[in-house]
C-alpha cells in the first residue's frame, strides 16, 4: 500500500538519481515528518545525507541517465496497472515507480546486497 513514507522515499531516491528533480522540505514539513514518522525519522535524515553525497559526487555514474524510459505494455497489463493505481489513489506513473522500486529493493536484498 502506498503511503506518505513510501512516496517520500521514492522522491528521495529520485533525487539521488536525477539532478533535475528536487524535493524541498520547509521547516514545518520537517517537523511534520518527525512527528508522523518518529521511528523512521533518523533513517530519513540519514538517507537525505547519503543522497546529498551521492548527488554531488563527480564519479556518480547514475548521473549519466536521464530518468526517462519508454516501455510498451500489453493492453491487459496496462489496464491492470491503471486499475491498481486508481485503487491506491495514486497516478499510474507513481504506482509503476513504486512497484519497480520495491522490486529492485527486494532483488538487491535477495542477492545479498551485491
Amino acid at each position: 500500500m502506498l503511503n506518505g513514507k513510501t512516496i517520500l522515499y521514492n522522491l528521495l531516491h529520485l533525487n539521488s538519481l536525477n539532478e533535475n528533480i528536487s524535493t524541498i522540505l520547509t521547516t514545518p514539513d520537517i517537523i511534520s515528518l518527525e512527528h508522523q514518522y518518529q521511528n523512521d525519522f533518523r533513517e530519513i535524515v540519514d538517507l537525505c545525507k547519503i543522497i546529498k553525497l551521492e548527488r554531488f559526487n563527480p564519479n556518480n555514474k547514475v548521473m549519466n541517465y536521464s530518468g526517462e524510459l519508454r516501455v510498451r505494455f500489453p493492453k491487459t497489463l496496462h489496464y491492470q496497472l491503471a486499475e491498481n493505481a486508481e485503487a491506491e489513489g495514486t497516478s499510474l506513473n507513481q504506482y509503476i515507480l513504486y512497484l519497480l522500486t520495491k522490486g529492485v529493493s527486494q532483488s538487491h536484498t535477495i542477492k545479498g546486497g551485491k
